[in-house]
């Protein structure tokens, strides 16, 4: 079995090692203008990179800048439609803009990709509780807990159940963090508002 650590990149991974870890460095300093540059740069690069495009738009979103950064997940989507993740941050960014419909089908998505994903039954519940369908909002808290009881705790945080989660290869880099708590979920990170 061939270790994760032996992996050779693709010429484009190879073009896009630099912006990436400078969008990385220029998010954790806070200078979301050089890191949203970083991140624009390596989309010029690959235009379908899944790391490039939800920085990107994680990034947009913190920086109040929420129909872009609904845009560039619709985008990131329409080359990979079956990244669960790509549905929850989604279904998180519609669901913070009060678009309850659009972001209950994406974390429906999410959940048929990823029935593992707690995050999405988290968010997928906190809709259906705010729609006042209760039952069914149960049943994916529930379903959370099954999943990942340390994520499925935040169940009982009121309101603060939206969830945008961004998976980078194992680098975990909180951006924003003044904004958000940090919760680790699996092989990605989940921000609760």
């Amino acid at each position: 079995m061939a270790s994760s650590d032996n992996h050779k990149p693709t010429p484009a991974e190879r073009d896009l090692t630099g912006p990436l870890h400078e969008a990385h460095f220029h998010e954790q300093a806070g200078d979301f203008s050089a890191a949203t540059a970083a991140y624009r740069n390596a989309l010029q690069h690959d235009p379908t990179h899944l790391e490039a495009l939800t920085g990107y738009a994680l990034l947009a979103y913190c920086t109040n800048q929420a129909e872009l950064a609904v845009d560039i997940l619709e985008q990131a989507l329409a080359y990979h439609p079956d990244v669960a993740l790509l549905h929850i941050n989604r279904g998180a960014m519609l669901q913070q803009q009060g678009r309850l419909e659009e972001a209950e089908n994406h974390l429906r998505r999410a959940t048929h990709l990823d029935p593992h994903a707690a995050v999405a039954h988290l968010s997928l519940g906190s809709i259906l509780r705010a729609r006042h369908n209760l039952a069914d909002a149960a049943v994916c808290f529930r379903q959370a807990l099954a999943c990942d009881a340390t994520a499925a705790s935040f169940a009982g945080l009121g309101e603060q159940q939206s969830l945008l989660c961004h998976h980078s290869k194992g680098y975990l880099q909180p951006i924003c963090q003044r904004f958000f708590s940090l919760l680790w979920v699996g092989d990605g990170f989940a921000l609760l508002f």
